[in-house]
């Protein structure tokens, strides 16, 4: 990504800065960390495993309004907006104790970093993981930097995810492994569970699985829907760099959820020493229900300041 502003980094865990006449609020505290735009929370990172892993808790849309639903009787394991996959066997999506799921275990110092420019602002959060299977053996590493972007979308929250994704030392190579919603992973609240739309960039869905859920390709996808009574969208972007492109799962009851997976399809992906794998994805939230063409326009946005 080209670098839009200088960054300052700051290795304090709180930092106040005044931002396009408000005051952004980064607060790193009992596990989590919490980015504040005046009074209103923006995001909150669960940095510290909960209990398997660590995730985006809340994400708001410009209104305030939480949409994501965190750890459900139905599917506890599905924490809010995730990262999971499966490395070598292991299985790091779900979580039943009996299953000897794998766990993300944060290492080193959690930093984060603030800039403005011109009423533009970004935040970034950033933390080196380690995913370890039941035995405390690290199969991979990851870092993983979290990008909230104040301006490219002025009518939308924007939240890049980027994991970089490579072997543990003396390992020169894991398999990678999915169901097929494994991958970024997106669970919405209870009020958009039903009467939910699934926008795609293509006019039809490339196959449908069981139920409501299907899988499409496209540079993005959405589900628009009613969150407590108000109509919201989620979008998610695929960056135009990542290998393999997204496979976007979708699901609208019966309950809602949109996943960017690596296509699985009962195939493994060898990342070797040599080439570690980078993907990034852009999380977008809308007040208010978006078109295909408005999603599309906005998608055409974030690529062009990449």
């Amino acid at each position: 990504m080209k670098p839009m502003w200088g960054w300052l980094l700051i290795s304090m865990l709180t930092i106040n800065n005044t931002i396009a006449n408000e005051r952004i609020h980064v607060a790193a505290e009992q596990g989590t960390v919490t980015v504040r735009r005046g009074d209103q929370t923006l995001l909150v990172y669960q940095s510290e495993p909960n209990p398997y892993k660590v995730y985006v808790h809340s994400l708001m849309t410009p209104a305030g309004r939480q949409i994501l639903r965190d750890s459900p009787d139905d599917h506890v394991h599905h924490r809010s907006l995730m990262y999971a996959i499966g490395v070598d066997g292991v299985d790091f999506w779900h979580e039943a104790p009996s299953a000897r799921p794998g766990r993300q275990i944060p290492t080193g110092s959690l930093t984060t970093r603030s800039a403005s420019s011109n009423g533009r602002w970004q935040t970034t959060i950033e933390q080196d993981v380690d995913w370890k299977d039941a035995d405390d053996q690290v199969l991979l590493r990851e870092t993983r930097r979290l990008n909230l972007d104040g301006g490219t979308l002025p009518d939308a929250t924007l939240l890049v995810w980027d994991s970089q994704l490579r072997t543990p030392e003396g390992k020169d190579q894991v398999e990678l492994w999915g169901r097929h919603y494994f991958g970024l992973g997106l669970r919405m609240i209870p009020s958009m569970d039903q009467g939910g739309k699934v926008l795609r960039s293509t006019e039809e869905a490339d196959q449908a699985v069981r139920g409501t859920e299907q899988l499409s390709s496209g540079p993005w996808c959405g589900i628009t829907a009613a969150a407590d009574g108000h109509p919201v969208t989620v979008a998610m972007f695929d960056h135009p760099e990542n290998r393999p492109q997204a496979t976007w799962f979708t699901m609208t009851g019966p309950f809602a959820y949109l996943s960017a997976t690596l296509g699985w399809n009962d195939e493994k992906i060898a990342l070797t020493a040599e080439a570690p794998l980078r993907l990034r994805y852009a999380v977008v939230l809308w007040d208010g229900e978006k078109s295909p063409a408005e999603i599309a326009e906005a998608y055409s946005l974030w690529v062009d300041q990449l």
